[in-house]
């Protein structure tokens, strides 16, 4: 009985693991040359896999694309997360940024999985896109949140610029660093 848990387990982790390396090289793909230039046969070279294999895991690539930006979406939402915890504005936005610049580190160096220009959503089509622009929301409220609550709609649209200022400056880190 304990094999086959050991058989089902090592199943569930190369499982995981070939998924990981597919959406590794699709998000390197999309950074390259956006959604449209996104293919199977691509991500097939990059991970030595056949097509077949490929659509395994992602039956169309719009399902594998929308895999691609959720996984971006989780973990920005988690660097996000990270920095709400601080006591103060200033304290959130300087624990934010430095989670980014130390996740872009880590990706330089080749520590972690790179991670996706988001740009390219707009590109997705309903639902999907939908789906995803309702969680970027999600995301740019939460970071809004870092300012307060704002008094009046002057204060509203200030705390809205600021952030909307601060996601796209973290966003972009991975265009304009070395």
């Amino acid at each position: 009985m304990g094999e086959a848990v050991d058989i089902d387990d090592a199943k569930t982790a190369r499982f995981q693991e070939k998924r990981e390396r597919i959406l590794e090289a699709a998000t390197l793909l999309i950074n390259r040359h956006g959604l449209k230039g996104l293919t199977f046969v691509d991500v097939a070279e990059k991970v030595g896999l056949n097509t077949t294999s490929v659509t395994y895991y992602f039956r169309r690539k719009e399902m594998l694309a929308a895999a691609v930006l959720h996984r971006t979406l989780d973990r920005i939402e988690t660097l996000v997360d990270s920095g709400a915890r601080e006591a103060d504005p200033k304290a959130r936005v300087r624990a934010y940024v430095t989670a980014n610049f130390e996740l872009h580190a880590r990706i330089l160096r080749g520590e972690d999985a790179p991670i996706a220009i988001l740009s390219d959503i707009r590109a997705m089509k309903p639902p999907l896109r939908t789906e995803l622009l309702d969680r970027y929301l999600l995301i740019f409220r939460k970071l809004r949140g870092y300012f307060g609550l704002p008094a009046d709609d002057r204060q509203r649209a200030l705390t809205t610029a600021r952030a909307h200022a601060l996601l796209q400056n973290m966003f972009w880190l991975i265009a304009w660093l070395p």
